[in-house]
């Protein structure tokens, strides 16, 4: 496996602490007075995570690259990391990037390890930890989503796809982060921030500043639903006064 790389950032500027060397090796120790949420970028290639403490006063960031390793015996490295460092934890949310849809061998392996993902959670067989968190607080956001609110427009066009510049923008918005910008590969890692941004991103769609949640619920209905069909040619279904005509 490639040398993973895995920063503690204080919030108040004080220097990190950075571990980098085997993903096997690696051990955080993290205060158990408080809670913890868990952002995810999966990749096959470059795993991002991020973690942040309910006080929200560090930052927890990492890149596990695979290099040359076997698919699977780097998903199982990922899931011990993961089950070492939630070990007695007490997690109340858990965020993970999902992927646009993709018709390639790519897309058919991040299945695979979105699935292996959710398999954490298995109250049976998966970790612990990650089993307890509510079913509501374990939830994706799309790479557009999250991307939308990170990103620094006023800095121009052809930034959206670019991670070093989506780090960059987080940067700006968390100064402290600089200190871990500075240990990744420029050629590849920015999987961490990633996985930073999807969690931000996710929060900040969901929640107001004051933390007061702003996503609609659901509400059971018992009553009458009507339902209106129409058969329309390709061309009237593209035009919006054609659709709604006679409603």
């Amino acid at each position: 496996m490639a040398r993973a790389t895995i920063a503690i950032v204080p919030r108040d500027g004080s220097p990190a602490t950075v571990h980098q060397g085997s993903l096997n090796n690696l051990n955080l120790t993290l205060p158990r007075n408080t809670s913890y949420e868990i952002g995810l970028d999966p990749s096959t290639t470059c795993t991002g995570f991020y973690m942040m403490d309910a006080e929200d006063t560090f930052h927890v960031i990492g890149d596990f690259p695979r290099g040359t390793q076997y698919k699977y015996d780097y998903f199982n490295d990922v899931r011990s990391f993961m089950q070492r460092t939630v070990s007695g934890l007490r997690i109340q949310r858990f965020v993970r990037e999902e992927p646009p849809p993709m018709r390639d061998r790519a897309a058919a392996a991040l299945a695979e390890y979105k699935g292996i993902i959710e398999s954490w959670r298995d109250s049976q067989h998966g970790i612990v930890e990650l089993s307890l968190v509510p079913k509501y607080d374990w939830d994706s956001i799309m790479p557009s989503a999250w991307k939308s609110l990170i990103l620094d427009k006023r800095k121009g066009k052809g930034r959206f796809n670019v991670k070093q510049e989506i780090a960059k923008d987080l940067c700006d918005k968390f100064p402290e982060l600089y200190q871990y910008y500075q240990y990744v590969n420029p050629s590849s890692d920015y999987d961490g921030f990633d996985a930073c941004g999807a969690f931000r991103g996710y929060n900040w769609s969901r929640f107001n500043k004051d933390g007061v949640s702003t996503t609609m619920s659901t509400k059971d209905y018992n009553g009458d639903v009507m339902i209106y069909l129409r058969q329309m040619t390709r061309a009237e279904a593209t035009d919006k006064d054609a659709i709604f005509q006679g409603f």
